[in-house]
């Protein structure tokens, strides 16, 4: 799965966002950014991805993997 989102990210057909935890405490989209940006990549404390794409390229993306229950 992450070899095939990083060859379709690098294409540009696919957005990215990350999560981090200290993106929780915050209130607003201003804050998050801030409270990542001020943060090493190295010690992010990553929570969860998003990807904005067409649903095909999501698809593509995410076939064959395991959701949790």
């Amino acid at each position: 799965m992450l070899l095939s989102f990083a060859t379709i990210w690098r294409s540009g057909r696919v957005t990215p966002a990350v999560y981090t935890e200290d993106m929780f405490k915050t209130t607003h989209d201003a804050a998050n950014r801030e409270a990542v940006k001020v943060v090493a990549r190295a010690d992010l404390s990553l929570v969860g991805i998003a990807m904005r794409a067409d649903r095909k390229v999501i698809d593509k993306i995410v076939d064959g993997l395991k959701f949790h229950t």
